[in-house]
């Protein structure tokens, strides 16, 4: 059954989108290095210049994005952690992305990310 986010993104619902990951947070790229695991970004050019974070509604929408890659790894960030990773590191990235790469992908500012996760819960 697919996720509340690829639902969403499958609509192109954008409010949808905000709900699903204020819910249930999203699968974001891993990298593991000498002092452990980290949230993978992505560069948007090959000039070095702009990062991206790639959220994803599943598994293998990550794997789409990266068909050459193996041994891929990944993990649910809960939407406490993902709003505490975007606070922290949002002056580095110049957008966010949900399942990049396929034909539903959609894009937002990381302040519109934080906005939504900041959002008080009813």
């Amino acid at each position: 059954m697919p996720s509340a986010l690829a639902l969403a993104l499958e609509a192109n619902d954008s409010i949808a989108v905000g709900l699903a990951i204020r819910s249930d947070g999203a699968i974001v790229p891993t990298t593991v290095t000498e002092n452990g695991t980290q949230i993978r970004t992505f560069r948007r050019d090959n000039d070095g210049g702009t990062l991206m974070v790639a959220l994803f509604s599943s598994l293998e929408a990550y794997a789409s994005m990266v068909p050459e890659e193996s041994n891929l790894t990944a993990e649910v960030l809960p939407p406490e952690l993902l709003l505490e990773f975007l606070r922290v590191n949002e002056a580095a990235f110049d957008s966010v992305w949900f399942d990049f790469g396929s034909d539903r992908s959609m894009q937002a500012a990381p302040a519109d990310i934080i906005t939504t996760l900041e959002l008080p819960r009813l």
